[in-house]
């Protein structure tokens, strides 16, 4: 099977316009955050992050975009995607037992 460079390069384009518009909301919401409360904003954010597990989300996120496109290049075989996501959803359920555990 060949790889078309062309669908690789619009994939990138549709997936950098939609990190840009995350970024642009999460920017807004922030800002509207900062307005509202500017004393307590840096508790308040530090909350927000440690209660959602921000940094979680944007890590499992960004590998499986990595992950993503590392096989849509034909870089990754199956064996490696298949190690990265076993590991990404052994990782998730482990927070999500280990959350409801405490």
């Amino acid at each position: 099977m060949t790889k078309d460079p062309s669908l690789t390069l619009d994939v990138m384009k549709y997936f950098l316009a939609m990190v840009a518009m995350v970024c642009i909301a999460g920017v807004a919401v922030a800002g509207i955050g900062l307005f509202k409360a500017p004393e307590a904003a840096a508790q308040v954010f530090t909350n927000l992050t440690r209660q959602s597990g921000l940094l979680n989300i944007i890590t499992v996120g960004a590998i499986s975009v990595i992950v993503f496109f590392l096989a849509l290049a034909g870089i990754l075989g199956t064996e490696a995607i298949n190690s990265i996501l076993s590991a990404i959803v052994g990782f998730v359920l482990g927070n999500l037992t280990k959350d409801k555990a405490t």
